[in-house]
């Protein structure tokens, strides 16, 4: 390996000189859409917890769309409504209410088009959480409403969080639109491959994005990547046992 040295060496320096400190607030100040990769136990439920709790409040709506079976209670905790807790996508009734969510959302726009009124006071501020609801090889019946939502959530005021360990399994169009990427531990090749030309194309090596991803995540930590910043952006992150401001661990 150390032949591979160098060229690893350049790539991190550059990894860490696109580090900066990750602004929670600016982020949240207008729609936006996340997806959240990471193996089993790899931090990416316990981010989310932290997550709610810190930006919930800032939402006129929260919905989570979950296939756990305790996930009204894990939510409850948060102070998110239980009721606003549904099952996956495989549940006819939380698939019609996604789709007639976006639809009214998009009547509602559609009355005040050349108005000139910013969306945000015609339609409330809402934040989606679809969470582990994606798996492999099953029937993806989110994917028409979801995809529809990762390109207009802005004229929609809605912002998205969808977090799977299946990275291949995420519709195309919503990995090369979102905004934010938040990547845990994680071995598989094909999640490799695609971080590797989602997240860090500028690299000059494919084995320099494994060594970041293994030395740079695990025990519940996590790289953010910034694709709204002018050039890529990443922020290594843990989230606090308790709620508190998000700081840079580099």
């Amino acid at each position: 390996m150390s032949q591979l040295t160098p060229r690893i060496a350049a790539d991190e320096a550059e990894f860490l000189d696109r580090n900066q400190d990750f602004d929670w607030d600016a982020l949240t100040s207008e729609p936006f859409t996340c997806l959240i990769y990471g193996s089993p136990r790899s931090g990416k439920s316990y981010l989310l917890r932290w997550l709610l709790s810190t930006i919930a409040s800032r939402y006129d709506l929260v919905y989570v769309f979950s296939i756990s079976s305790d996930a009204i209670g894990y939510y409850d905790e948060v102070g998110i409504d239980r009721h606003h807790v549904m099952p996956g996508f495989d549940s006819p009734a939380s698939r019609n209410l996604l789709k007639h969510m976006i639809e009214t959302a998009n009547t509602n726009v559609a009355k005040y088009i050349g108005s000139r009124v910013p969306v945000e006071r015609i339609l409330p501020r809402t934040l989606i959480i679809c969470d582990d609801i994606i798996s492999p090889g099953g029937e993806q019946h989110h994917l028409g409403a979801l995809k529809s939502l990762s390109t207009n959530y802005r004229h929609l005021n809605m912002s998205l969080i969808l977090t799977t360990q299946y990275v291949n399994e995420v519709n195309k169009v919503m990995r090369e639109t979102v905004d934010y990427h938040i990547l845990f531990k994680h071995e598989s090749k094909t999640a490799l491959d695609y971080f590797a030309a989602g997240c860090f194309a500028w690299a000059h090596w494919k084995p320099s994005v494994q060594y970041l991803i293994s030395n740079y995540t695990g025990d519940h930590k996590c790289i953010i990547v910034n694709k709204r910043a002018e050039r890529t952006a990443y922020t290594v992150f843990k989230a606090p046992a308790k709620t508190s401001p998000m700081t840079t661990l580099v």
